[in-house]
């Protein structure tokens, strides 16, 4: 999924959600290049998207995230504070 500047792409299978931002090393390394399988468009080495505890959340610009815990709510605040939705 495109949206603003960036590329969503959510595996239900192994369940995580990667976000690339247009431009940066990872989507460079994932986007630049023939992606002949799905697996192609992992990076399992990326930061976390959202580092959280019981009072910050601190979100990074693209990274991965696991659908685990709390991940909808995490996700929905990423949106609000990366795209101004």
């Amino acid at each position: 999924m495109y949206i603003d500047n960036f590329v969503i792409v959510e595996f239900s299978a192994g369940g995580a959600l990667y976000v690339y931002q247009k431009g940066t090393n990872y989507y460079k390394e994932t986007f630049n290049k023939k992606i002949e399988k799905i697996d192609d468009l992992k990076q399992p080495y990326m930061p976390q998207l959202i580092i959280s505890s019981y009072d910050y959340m601190d979100m990074n610009s693209e990274g991965r995230m696991v659908h685990s815990g709390n991940w909808r709510y995490r996700l929905e605040m990423w949106f609000m504070e990366k795209i101004d939705m």
